[in-house]
């Protein structure tokens, strides 16, 4: 009981740190990319991996242009893109990586708009992270996925288990109408059984009776 209460505690704060993260935190901070010290802006995904933030980076941006990829550098990069949210008809090139911790990836994104970096302050800093929150939606949405599979999957595994209890417990109530059955024959055999022994014990005196009385007839042979 211990261990299922722990279970369903750190689920409940799973449940809530995925409620947390579906609002996506965007920072800006200054990162090293294959161009040198940029603003990059930050978005840290708790339990996604890089395959997972990569992935859904792809899908996000493939309307807008043919994805390339600077194996050095581990860095996803799409040149001369027009994105709406990124100044309308201006094009920008646009920078992707992704750093992978313990049980969260964390990915960086810097957009050059041709004169600068776009970071804090920048006229287009709103709508850059408008256009990164619906990429966050997607990985958020993908981890909260996996999570209710999993939860689903652990449903069913508890489900089977007390199925499984279930039927032992028919088994035992078999057993116990089973031995009641014995408890009930062996009652009655052993009332049979002592009725037996006084059929016995009756038997046996009139057998003693008989056989002193033909001791007896044997010792008178002969006599008077």
């Amino acid at each position: 009981m211990k261990q299922i209460k722990l279970f369903v505690a750190l689920t409940l704060a799973f449940i809530f740190s995925l409620v947390s993260g579906a609002h996506a935190q965007i920072s800006i901070q200054s990162s090293s990319m294959s161009l040198g010290n940029k603003p990059a802006f930050v978005m840290e995904f708790e339990n996604a991996n890089k395959k997972l933030a990569e992935k859904k980076w792809k899908e996000h941006v493939k309307e807008y242009g043919k994805l390339e990829k600077n194996k050095k550098a581990k860095e996803l990069y799409m040149v001369q893109t027009t994105i709406p949210n990124l100044g309308g008809t201006t094009p920008v090139n646009i920078y992707f990586k992704v750093e992978e911790g313990k049980n969260m990836a964390r990915a960086l994104v810097f957009i050059d708009d041709g004169a600068k970096f776009i970071g804090n302050g920048d006229d287009e800093e709103e709508g850059v992270r408008n256009f990164l929150t619906d990429y966050a939606n997607l990985v958020n949405k993908e981890v909260a996925k996996k999570a209710m599979e999993d939860g689903e999957k652990e449903l069913k595994n508890f489900n089977k288990k007390l199925s499984k209890l279930e039927d032992k417990n028919k088994d035992y109530h078999k057993d116990i109408d089973k031995y009641q059955k014995k408890i009930i024959e062996a009652e009655e055999n052993i009332e049979q059984n002592l009725k037996e022994q006084d059929d016995a014990r009756q038997t046996i005196e009139m057998q003693k009776e008989k056989v002193e009385a033909l001791i007896e007839a044997y010792n008178n042979v002969g006599k008077g």
